[in-house]
């Protein structure tokens, strides 16, 4: 199965669920799985993607296609940006994502 995590960090910076995504894409691939991390911010390594930390509407609609293209059959929302951001107060935008992505491919 080709799987894809979104997650807002991964290491060098400090945040457990990025640590725990890193993890689980390891566990996952041992089971022989193709797992990808797509993350906000960290380092890029393989089956690493870094984007912008953007979770505008416009950013996840860009997000949409590039998952489009990885050619994913399951889909893990790991963390939730836009839950905990004092910033960013767009909760429509990953509503409408994810949406999107439930009717595409498997999600959780």
């Amino acid at each position: 199965m080709n799987i894809a995590i979104i997650t807002r960090t991964l290491p060098p910076h400090l945040c457990g669920i990025g640590d725990y995504s890193i993890c689980f894409a390891d566990a996952l691939r041992n089971f022989g799985h193709q797992v990808a991390i797509i993350a906000g911010r960290g380092d890029p390594g393989e089956g690493r993607y870094i984007i912008k930390d953007d979770w505008s509407e416009i950013a996840l609609a860009n997000l949409l296609r590039r998952l489009e293209q990885m050619g994913i059959d399951h889909l893990i929302l790991q963390y939730t940006p836009l839950t905990f951001s004092t910033r960013d107060n767009n909760h429509a935008a990953l509503v409408k994502f994810w949406t999107k992505c439930g009717q595409r491919w498997k999600t959780s």
